[in-house]
């Protein structure tokens, strides 16, 4: 567990090299004791670091294999973060439609183990894949349930993401006063967070 503890803060980083090493060492260890939600954990963070390397076929060879693992031990938990995390790579990839079918299944197992965290950033993220293919009715419909699930939950700075996704549906539509609206709540959210990154975002919006 330690090393894959420690390839998470490397991970966020950025030290994608230092990352692996861990992570291949904690997944060597969980497999020679048979430890199947060590060997699941470091899979799926070997995953991401590759998915934030852009080392996109390894990524999804990996995220599949730790999927098959968390099914395989009933780790449906798990299972429904890897898939997600399988849509997420799909959008990165430029693959919004396949995307969306890894999304829907994280949403369906998280909405049954009553998780309304993810059950929210999966929402956000289909709202923001169903934008990207000019869905706008669809995209609406998911955003606004990611936005008042956040709320409900206190989320700020995800909520503040979403609510700048629904200016940007918005832009799209060409409803320009509106959008600005959605801006300007969404910079109100943010207004007391030190998340640098997601005001810079936002502030383009």
């Amino acid at each position: 567990r330690v090393n894959t503890d420690l390839a998470w803060a490397f991970i966020r980083r950025g030290d994608y090299l230092a990352a692996r090493e861990y992570l291949e060492k904690g997944l060597a260890v969980a497999q020679r004791y048979g430890h199947s939600e060590l060997e699941v954990l470091a899979l799926f963070r070997l995953a991401h670091t590759n998915m934030y390397d852009f080392h996109f076929d390894e990524a999804h060879r990996l995220y599949s294999a730790a999927a098959e693992v968390a099914s395989r031990t009933q780790n449906q938990w798990k299972e429904g973060e890897i898939v997600g995390s399988l849509g997420v790579l799909c959008s990165r990839r430029g693959q919004p439609r396949k995307a969306l079918h890894y999304y829907q299944r994280a949403l369906d197992i998280h909405r049954k183990w009553s998780n309304p965290m993810l059950e929210a950033i999966w929402l956000n993220c289909i709202g923001f894949d169903h934008l990207t293919l000019l869905e706008f009715d669809l995209a609406s419909a998911a955003l606004h349930k990611a936005s008042r699930l956040f709320r409900e939950l206190g989320l700020g700075l995800r909520h503040a993401w979403t609510i700048g996704h629904l200016a940007e549906l918005q832009c799209a539509k060409g409803n320009f006063e509106l959008a600005l609206q959605y801006a300007n709540q969404s910079q109100d959210i943010l207004k007391d967070s030190d998340d640098c990154r997601a005001k810079a975002y936002l502030s383009t919006v």
